[in-house]
């Protein structure tokens, strides 16, 4: 009789979930095995006393954008990029050894300004500053963020704000100035 061993895979890691949980995806990122169950994206960790691997919650969701259809994923900038019914996600640490409970699954991309709101302001008598009389000046602001691998990121500008800085303003102030010091002379 010949004996060989058996197809297939062997078991790996440790159990998660129920015992009707089945691992939906696994991927691979900074030399490290993902898992993807329920709504849980799980690490690859440390081996423990009975020489499994154990595996660790990121901490965030992730939920397939259909039922029955897997999530795809892609290693990218060395960031981890996975779609989500949210949009697509991401996971970035800078090497496999800063993954932890606290690594989080963030929305890929970066924050979209809002529009803003200003008004010169002025001080009676005073004139001066950058913005000289009858101008106007427009601002635009734009977020930013660098993520764990130095990618820059940044997001959709908001609309352009104009600032005016009105003469009329200006000379009604001045004027109203020299009425105040006319009322004092004797």
């Amino acid at each position: 009789m010949i004996v060989e061993s058996r197809r297939g895979f062997g078991l790996y890691g440790t159990a998660f979930g129920t015992s009707s949980d089945r691992a939906k995806q696994l991927a691979n990122y900074k030399l490290k095995i993902l898992r993807h169950y329920s709504n849980k994206l799980q690490v690859e960790g440390s081996v423990n006393n009975d020489g499994d691997v154990e595996f660790f919650d990121l901490d965030g969701t992730v939920v397939e954008t259909q039922t029955g259809l897997r999530v795809k994923s892609i290693e990218a900038n060395g960031n981890f990029y996975v779609t989500t019914n949210e949009g697509i996600k991401k996971v970035s640490v800078k090497s496999n050894s800063d993954f932890s409970t606290s690594t989080k699954i963030r929305k890929a991309g970066a924050t979209q300004a809002l529009d803003l709101r200003g008004r010169t302001s002025t001080t009676l008598g005073f004139q001066g500053g950058f913005l000289p009389q009858n101008s106007l000046v427009s601002y635009k602001v734009v977020w930013g963020e660098v993520d764990a691998n130095n990618n820059t990121l940044l997001g959709t500008p908001s609309e352009a704000f104009t600032v005016y800085n009105y003469q009329i303003d200006l000379l009604l102030q001045d004027y109203n100035r020299l009425l105040s010091a006319l009322s004092y002379i004797s």
